[in-house]
């Protein structure tokens, strides 16, 4: 029988929590499916406990020195014979009905490439952690931040073979780069059930190097708005742009540059049939924040300015939902 699933298990040092992650894909309810466990260079227990299992499902790769996270995923998927490549991690745990709903879906759903899921998180207080469903609006929120958890994804390895996908080398992000390269080629959804549990700790990558990770985060939305607007950005855009990942409020002069790169990106995203609700959040953050500071300026910049009506009026509904709605009010008929 054919191989429908691979999942692709990296690991270093990963003794303390390795059994509860193996035991839980092995319990899978779906059962087609090879299992590649790559020990990336352990000096612990790990592969005491992976020779462990004689679960004929397992396949044991050990590299002989450490080779770091991107090149040890980009081995697994190399070596992957199934129709999908789904990724774990070696702290955390599938759910049962994990493998069994995300086929499911993907075979159902032939346009869309990827698929992750809700998680919970195995901490002192647990929470649900949601993304967005829809690949509408994936596709915007790939702007602003990472859109799935990395070992809740389930994807076509037909989709990467074809277009010569592989993970980024880009410190300690290579997952929020991949989901970039695919937005190229497929579409990707999140489903609306938690199917993973994720555990929180100090020696999770995200925790050890926090500060490198958002500066190669910047690299990676520099990366999505480029993409999105098929060219480079000026200094110019870069700067403005940096400005509305990290909203601040602004004088009149930047807050017009500001207004007009947003209508830019709007448009963009409007053409790739995104949705605009987060950028335009985000733009009505620097909205609000302006005008607390410089006052009534702001909002007569935003109404002369020489953006799109269909922009302003998008903008002007979101207005009339914040905290200026009162202010605003009076200036809502200028602009339809």
């Amino acid at each position: 029988m054919k191989t429908m699933i691979s999942v692709i298990m990296p690991v270093f040092n990963g003794e303390k929590y390795l059994n509860e992650a193996i035991d839980s894909i092995l319990a899978q309810s779906y059962r087609n499916f090879e299992f590649i466990i790559l020990n990336d260079g352990s000096a612990d227990k790990t592969e005491e406990i992976i020779l462990s299992y004689s679960d004929p499902r397992i396949v044991y790769i050990k590299n002989q020195q450490n080779l770091g996270i991107v090149d040890t995923l980009n081995k697994g998927i190399e070596l992957a014979k199934g129709k999908y490549i789904a990724r774990m991690d070696a702290d955390d745990i599938s759910l049962p009905n994990r493998f069994e709903h995300q086929l499911e879906f993907l075979e159902n759903n032939r346009e869309v490439g990827l698929v992750g899921s809700y998680f919970k998180t195995i901490e002192q207080n647990p929470r649900v952690i949601t993304k967005p469903t829809s690949h509408e609006k994936i596709g915007s929120s790939l702007m602003f931040h990472c859109t799935f958890g990395h070992p809740t994804i389930m994807y076509r390895r037909s989709i990467i073979a074809e277009h010569n996908i592989c993970y980024p080398t880009i410190d300690h992000v290579e997952d929020y780069g991949f989901y970039i390269k695919l937005l190229s080629v497929t579409k990707m959804a999140n489903l609306s059930e938690s199917l993973l549990l994720y555990r929180i700790h100090e020696q999770q990558i995200c925790k050890q190097y926090e500060t490198i990770q958002i500066e190669s985060a910047n690299v990676i939305k520099e990366m999505y708005i480029c993409w999105l607007l098929n060219r480079k950005l000026t200094q110019a855009e870069y700067k403005i742009h940096q400005r509305l990942l990290r909203p601040m409020a602004l004088v009149a002069k930047d807050f017009i540059s500001a207004t007009v790169w947003v209508n830019i990106i709007y448009d963009a995203l409007t053409m790739k049939n995104f949705t605009k609700e987060m950028l335009c959040s985000q733009y009505i953050s620097i909205f609000i924040q302006s005008y607390r500071k410089y006052g009534l300026s702001i909002l007569l910049s935003f109404l002369k300015s020489e953006c799109q009506l269909s922009f302003k009026f998008f903008v002007c509904k979101l207005l009339l939902k914040s905290k200026l709605s009162k202010v605003f009010y009076k200036f809502y008929s200028k602009v339809i």
